[in-house]
């Protein structure tokens, strides 16, 4: 492949142009709306009319747009005045996209050309323009659990624009790659959507009016929500994007960020008896669980996925700061602290020394949750019933006592619970702690929790019963449990 030939900003860059930055002449930030509750189509089995899109992307997708004042050049084919609707999709993510394609009827187009063509078009992204009453692009907004879903694998992102494919095409070709200020390239994989919304506001954003280009709005969708960001007041010189640091950090904070949203939903599928004990009726507390766990690994060298996944299963069972609960922290900074050993090792280790601990079979079964009710209905009857520290709840030392008690008043003076004369608050959040580590009020997974403990209720420890219980089976609610 003939790089100058092929790179578009390698052919400016000789125009003397290579140290401008392409934004510097971005007037304004992207407005974003964001819509919930999109729901996919189904089968729609015995429907009339069939729908091609969910009803609550039909007008951003479909609908009517004003000309902007001054955008149109009446002079200009037709084919350039109308605003049509593109989507740029990733052959990673859709089974045989280059062969759909072709039987689709849809003009389309490949990103990438010329030898990055030849070896990579099955994985490449293809620009296709979509019409409404089209079956490939009903299919891309259908899920019916089959195989070849699409709509799960949230393949693509959707633009309206003005102009023609090859508009787009030449468009968005300038940025699959970018350089660095030390001149080393980088693909740059806009075309999924949590990257392309942490582009909106980077140096090196595709998502830009660059003349004769005029974008109106791009559309990213990720689970049942979906972001529209208004690209038509976004313009910029023709210049190339050059990747900065900071372009760099918000690219791996979203890469982050798609792992933790990813893994959380695994943990929901595989472990869905703990997220009925945690109470939790979707997955986002969850991801933000693993995103905190992930900004304290990194520090300690931790990379790779699997040992991130590694330790967030752990984070689902005991909480947000297990790694910094006295019972743990010992073991945690001896274990998790040499970096010198790999982390992948690490994460194993600390794994099984947990998974030797009383405790672990208390927090990663029903018998934490009944025993901790048990304890809260005892000093509910009598509250001048004294808490004792057992070893089953991995408190083996005087000093693990003494740290743990220390640490549980230091979260309860910082939350301002009150000290009256038993000390009720603080006396529930020591049970409570036991089983989700005292530092469960700044917990994302226990917030309902949190939200009691604010209510500063008079009868907190017959409310928390009544919480603790409704996540049990109901056979086993309003016993208790040895």
């Amino acid at each position: 492949m003939n790089q100058l030939e092929d790179d578009y900003w390698l052919r400016l860059a000789q125009d003397g142009s290579e140290n401008a930055s392409h934004l510097d002449s971005t007037p304004g930030k992207h407005q974003i709306t964001q819509i919930d509750g999109v729901e996919p189509l189904d089968s729609q089995f015995g429907v009339w009319p069939v729908k091609t899109v969910p009803d609550r992307l039909l007008d951003p997708l479909f609908g009517s747009l004003d000309p902007l004042d001054g955008d149109r050049d009446p002079t200009a084919p037709a084919s350039q005045q109308q605003t049509s609707t593109y989507a740029i999709l990733d052959a990673a993510k859709i089974r045989n996209l280059p062969e759909r394609l072709e039987t689709s009827g849809l003009r389309f187009r490949c990103l990438f050309k010329g030898d990055a063509f030849n070896e990579l078009k099955d994985v490449a992204p293809w620009i296709v323009k979509l019409e409404e009453d089209n079956t490939f692009t009903q299919k891309l907004f259908t899920q019916v659990d089959s195989n070849a879903d699409v709509w799960p694998a949230e393949a693509g992102i959707y633009l309206r624009a003005d102009g023609t494919l090859e508009d787009l095409w030449r468009h968005f070709r300038r940025f699959t790659r970018v350089q660095d200020n030390n001149g080393k390239w980088y693909y740059q994989r806009f075309w999924e959507s949590h990257m392309a919304v942490s582009l909106l506001h980077r140096n090196t954003s595709p998502f830009v009016n660059i003349e004769p280009t005029r974008i109106r709005s791009a559309i990213f969708i990720s689970g049942r929500s979906a972001q529209i960001a208004d690209i038509s007041a976004i313009s910029s010189a023709p210049t190339p994007p050059i990747l900065l640091k900071e372009d760099r950090d918000a690219y791996d904070m979203a890469v982050e960020q798609k792992f933790s949203i990813d893994f959380s939903h695994s943990l929901a599928q595989c472990v869905p008896e703990q997220l009925r004990i945690l109470g939790l009726i979707d997955t986002l507390p969850i991801s933000a669980m693993i995103t905190g766990l992930i900004d304290d690994l990194r520090p300690l060298g931790f990379r790779r996925r699997s040992d991130i996944g590694r330790l967030a299963v752990l984070g689902l069972y005991y909480g947000r700061w297990f790694l910094a609960d006295p019972r743990v922290a010992p073991s945690s900074q001896e274990i998790l602290g040499q970096q010198h050993s790999s982390a992948a090792l690490r994460a194993l280790r600390m794994e099984e020394t947990l998974a030797q601990r009383q405790w672990h079979q208390l927090v990663t079964t029903q018998k934490g949750l009944q025993s901790t009710i048990k304890d809260l209905r005892a000093f509910s009857n009598n509250p001048a019933t004294s808490l004792s520290l057992e070893p089953e709840w991995d408190f083996q030392d005087q000093s693990t006592r003494a740290s743990f008690s220390h640490t549980c008043h230091m979260q309860q003076v910082r939350h301002s619970l009150p000290d009256g004369t038993y000390n009720d608050h603080r006396h529930i959040h020591t049970i409570l702690a036991r089983l989700w580590t005292p530092f469960f009020l700044d917990d994302p997974m226990h917030k309902p929790l949190k939200a009691l403990f604010d209510s500063r209720s008079a009868t907190i420890a017959i409310d928390i019963i009544d919480m603790l219980e409704s996540r049990l089976p109901r056979s086993q609610r309003g016993t208790d449990h040895g």
